[in-house]
């Protein structure tokens, strides 16, 4: 987009009012498109209250055909209203109130030279009010009292490198005051960037062929431009934004320049603007805004942009940090290509919302809300050798849940703080370590122990419970595993190892015995492995082995069963995908299976007779590390993933129907090793780690989805192997409401009881003697009791309507869960093996 209406307007901002950012406190969000307009060909577009009647309006300049005004419908969406019929439409706007009548005028540029105006009669619409020449059809137009006069005046710049100011005489009367020779430009605004009270003209142009600069230049009483000061000289550059990053009060600038695609923060200064930070990006930006997306008080930066290939434009969003620093990049992949992005609070909600507009043969205006859910800025933990592998448990038995990595030379520890932090501890291997981590209650004492790969086989350390490992000698294998994975195969009540190694066809089961392993067995394995999975894909009650071969070969399912003799089946697959994992995609209860690989991801449903269906794709590619559980807390199973080629982590959301959808991307570390789905706060709600083997670090992905109005979490439970279990509710708690109810630490795939009661029970108490904390008083009156099975993270929803009941509101509903893990977890919760999650208060409001 060329031209913005100057800040002084009132008709537009970029920055929310103050009370907006009180309003709400969500720390991570994602973007997800909310509502698309019918198309209006969009080239230019401006927002502004025209009928002023609290919703903003959509005016867009195609360029092709009239200008149309589409009314706010306080939906994020608009619907038809006026056409600006004129002749030779151009592709840019202008809003203002000219006359100062209080109704916002237009002006829309000529394609030949000059400008239609239109006087706004409010509710009652637009009326034609002639037009003003200028000396060139113009690519830029911005309005603002110029010359200080209180009245408003034009400002343009022209496709023959020619800039000029019209005086306006508040009464819808223009004449041109001054015209100035311009090297090639771009972009027009209307900025006070000196703070003297008088906006300047803010262009960028372009001296020679491979040099640019952006300048600007005041206006005096009599209208005249003066000669250009020079604010930034660097490469080419046309795309650029003001806005006040650092909170202090002046603008800031943000630009971009060719071909390096380079960014650059200017902090306004004392005398001037200096480089302060340098945001990263591979695509070239059509268009900027600044403004406080994530309501945290810190302003952040905003890309429409183009990507690397033309179908792969992007809505690319940088953090503000505070000061000018920005964070890493998140990236929402939007369709058609992207030329313009406004930023406004559309209802007046105090929610703010993102307009973005197309071009090409899909020419519309997309509106973005804001939504909880994704995932913040990660939290980068630096490491001595590069991650391989990546653990998930609770190893010093404090409630909190912790991380553990394996290198090539120690196991990492990463202790949660139970706030989202950690702080690492390091056991020596002894041997170099190609990765293979997973962790089990080998001894069988109820302290997590964990299995690592090493060179000599798998080494085994047995915990304390206060986060101490210590040897307990090594099995050797034949081979130097670098995968393994902890299941019950022949359901004797004692959990088994498998190991394998990529690119070979070894593969390996120890078989628990009560203290260790016996000697490992080899299933034959025709296939070069190239990744593994466990779960259930079958009909019977036994895990099974999944390998995935690394060619195009059919999947190969090892079953287990009594005696450990592996059946084998194959299961033919839809291309050369790598990664697999199992997963209860259709919540039936069966495990089904996804592949990913560098060009799609695949699905197929597991039947109740255990065959498995026809395979489901998508083109979001997950070329590395996949894992699955319920990100959203919307009961579904969502898809985890790096995509390496492109440096992102990609979220795809479950949807009904059993299927997935590209929900939203970050930047990721670009070379992963491991990823885990993890609950680090104890909120229900999943964070996402992953290591970057190329930095030496973990990256830990916070997700601040935001409880429901009236939903709080109390108590601590009873920590089970992950740590405490978290509670969260969403929804509309009223009467005739409803509310989804979602926890996080269960046993994966593990069925356990929801209790409701009638009074809570703070402080916890233990009133049956079972070694569990129960924070729902059962003694004080009837209570409900209610079943649940989690997902392969460990989380579980339930959803429950609220019945019309006016005398419902201000009840207060307490509830918690309780799961049993069986003999062979990683660790034994209670006397009984029962953990108990937090409480969880829903208030009903009216």
């Amino acid at each position: 987009m060329q031209v913005r209406a100057t800040s002084l307007c009132r008709i537009r901002t970029l920055a929310l009012p103050a009370a907006a950012v009180c309003a709400a406190v969500l720390h991570a969000q994602s973007l997800y498109p909310q509502r698309a307009s019918a198309p209006v060909g969009v080239a230019g577009f401006a927002l502004a209250d025209c009928d002023l009647d609290g919703l903003q309006d959509l005016l867009t300049a195609p360029g092709a055909s009239a200008p149309l005004v589409l009314r706010g419908d306080g939906q994020q969406g608009f619907e038809p209203w006026w056409t600006l019929s004129m002749a030779n439409p151009g592709q840019q706007l202008v809003v203002a109130d000219w006359d100062a009548d209080g109704w916002l005028d237009v002006a829309a540029a000529q394609s030949t030279s000059g400008a239609a105006l239109f006087r706004g009669l409010g509710p009652g619409g637009f009326q034609a009010a002639g037009a003003t020449g200028f000396t060139v059809g113009p690519d830029a137009i911005a309005s603002a009292d110029l010359d200080g006069d209180a009245k408003l005046d034009l400002a343009w710049l022209g496709s023959s490198s020619m800039l000029g100011v019209s005086r306006g005489d508040g009464a819808f009367g223009f004449a041109i005051s001054s015209t100035v020779a311009v090297p090639d430009s771009g972009a027009l605004r209307c900025l006070d960037l000196d703070g003297d009270g008088r906006p300047e003209l803010v262009h960028a142009t372009r001296p020679t062929f491979h040099t640019g600069e952006l300048v600007s230049r005041s206006v005096d009483a009599q209208g005249q431009i003066a000669p250009q000061q020079v604010l930034h000289a660097a490469a080419t550059l046309y795309v650029w934004q003001a806005g006040d990053l650092d909170a202090d009060g002046d603008l800031d600038l943000v630009l971009q320049e060719e071909p390096s695609l380079a960014i650059t923060v200017l902090g306004n200064g004392s005398g001037g603007f200096t480089p302060a930070s340098a945001p990263f990006t591979t695509r070239r930006a059509r268009d900027f805004a600044i403004a406080d997306v994530n309501l945290d008080g810190r302003a952040d930066l905003l890309a429409a942009a183009d990507g690397a290939t033309a179908s792969d434009p992007a809505l690319e969003w940088w953090i503000g940090l505070g000061g000018l620093v920005l964070g890493p990049q998140l990236v929402a992949p939007e369709l058609p290509k992207l030329s313009a992005l406004e930023v406004t609070d559309l209802e007046g909600d105090g929610q703010p919302d993102i307009v973005l507009g197309h071009t090409g043969a899909g020419a519309r205006a997309t509106v973005i809300r804001m939504q909880a859910g994704a995932l913040g800025v990660p939290v980068r933990i630096p490491l001595a050798d590069p991650p391989l592998a990546i653990e998930r448990g609770d190893w010093n038995r404090d409630g909190h849940a912790d991380l553990a990595a394996i290198t090539a030379q120690e196991l990492v520890l990463a202790l949660g703080n139970g706030q989202g932090g950690v702080g690492s501890t390091a056991a020596p291997l002894g041997a170099n370590s190609g990765g293979g981590l997973v962790a089990g209650d080998w001894n069988l004492d109820g302290d997590p122990d964990f299995a690592c790969g090493t060179s000599a086989g798998v080494l085994v350390l047995h915990g304390d419970g206060s986060g101490g490992y210590a040897s307990a000698g090594t099995s050797s294998l034949g081979f130097e595993p670098n995968w393994l994975g902890a299941a019950d195969f022949d359901q004797d009540g004692r959990t088994d190892l498998a190991a394998a190694r990529a690119a070979t066809t070894s593969l390996a089961v120890l078989p628990g015995t009560t203290g260790g392993f016996s000697a490992p067995l080899a299933p034959a394995l025709s296939v070069s492995i190239g990744a593994v999975a466990l779960g259930r894909a079958g009909t019977d009650a036994y895990p099974d082995i999944v390998v995935s071969p690394t060619t195009s070969a059919a999947l190969r399912v090892l079953a287990g069963g009594p005696g450990f003799a592996f059946p084998q089946q194959s299961i033919s697959k839809p291309g050369f995908q790598k990664e697999v994992t199992l997963a209860d995609i259709d919540l039936d209860g069966d495990d089904d299976l996804v592949l990913a690989g560098s060009s799609a991801t695949a699905w197929s449903l597991q039947s109740a007779q255990g065959s498995f269906g026809a395979w489901s794709t998508s083109s979001s590619a997950l070329t590395s590390s996949v894992a699955a559980g319920d990100v959203d807390g919307d009961g579904r199973v969502d898809l985890v993933g790096q995509h390496d080629g492109l440096g992102l982590l990609r979220v795809l959301l479950g949807v009904s129907g059993s299927g997935f959808a590209l929900g939203h991307e970050h930047v990721g570390p670009g070379s992963t090793r491991g990823l885990v789905l993890t609950d680090q706060d104890a909120d229900g709600r999943l964070e996402v780690v992953c290591g970057d083997s190329a930095r030496r670090e973990l990256w830990l992905y916070s997700n601040a989805r935001a409880d429901a109005v009236g939903a709080s979490a109390f108590g601590v439970g009873t920590s089970g192997c992950l740590g405490r279990g978290g509670i969260g509710a969403s929804g509309d708690l009223k009467p005739g409401g409803s509310v989804r109810m979602v926890t996080s630490g269960a046993p994966p795939q593990g069925q356990g009881w929801g209790v409701v009661a009638v009074a809570p029970l703070p402080g916890g108490a233990d009133p049956f003697g079972l070694g569990v904390t129960l924070h729902v008083d059962l003694l004080a009156g009837p209570a409900f009791l209610f079943g649940l099975r989690a997902d392969a993270a460990g989380v579980a929803t339930r959803w429950f309507p609220i019945p019309q009941d006016p005398l419902l509101t201000g009840v207060a509903v307490p509830l918690q869960v309780l799961w049993p893990w069986d003999s062979t977890s990683s660790c034994d919760p209670s006397a009984f093996g029962l953990a108990s999650s937090r409480g969880l208060s829903i208030s009903i409001g009216p």
